[in-house]
C-alpha cells in the first residue's frame, strides 16, 4: 500500500516526465528504455523488476541487487530511482543511465532559456528532482 504523500509524489512524477516528454520527445526516452541494456548492474535491476511486475512468486532476485531494488521501479517502460526531494518528500527520479543521455539532459537544463547558472551545484539540484543520472555532478561540472 503507497502512502498517500508517495502517491502524490508519484503523480507530480508523472506529470513531470509528461511535460518533459513533450520537450524531449518520444524518441529520447524509446533511446532511454534501449540504453538500460549498456550497464550491467542496471540492465539487471531492469529486468529484474520487469519479471517481478509479470511474475512475482517465481522470480530470483539476485544477490548483487537484493538490497538496491528496494530502491527502484519500472512504470511505462521507464526505470526510477526513488528518492527524497529537498522538502523531504518521497520522489521518483527517472535514471538516465548513459554519459551520453546524460549529457543531453544536462545540456538541455544547462541552456534552456529558463536557465539560471547558479553553477554545478544549483544545476545538480534542479536535475536531481527529476533525474538519477549516475555520476551526475561530474556531468555538470564538464559544462562549467
Amino acid at each position: 500500500m503507497l502512502s498517500r504523500d508517495f502517491t502524490k509524489s508519484l503523480q507530480l512524477s508523472s506529470i513531470s516526465i509528461s511535460l518533459h516528454h513533450n520537450i524531449l520527445g518520444e524518441e529520447f526516452f524509446d533511446r532511454v528504455k534501449a540504453a538500460y541494456t549498456d550497464d550491467k548492474r542496471i540492465a539487471l535491476l531492469y529486468s529484474t523488476l520487469i519479471n517481478l511486475n509479470r511474475s512475482p512468486a517465481t522470480t530470483n532476485i539476485h544477490k548483487s541487487i537484493k538490497f538496491a531494488i528496494k530502491q527502484y521501479t519500472v512504470k511505462d517502460g521507464l526505470l526510477f530511482y526513488k528518492g527524497i526531494n529537498k522538502l523531504g518528500n518521497s520522489i521518483l527520479r527517472l535514471v538516465i543511465p548513459t554519459a551520453e543521455l546524460q549529457l543531453e539532459i544536462v545540456r538541455l537544463h544547462h541552456d534552456s532559456s529558463t536557465a539560471t547558472h547558479y553553477g554545478p551545484l544549483k544545476v545538480l539540484a534542479d536535475l536531481s528532482e527529476l533525474y538519477y543520472l549516475p555520476n551526475m555532478y561530474n556531468q555538470i561540472k564538464t559544462l562549467h
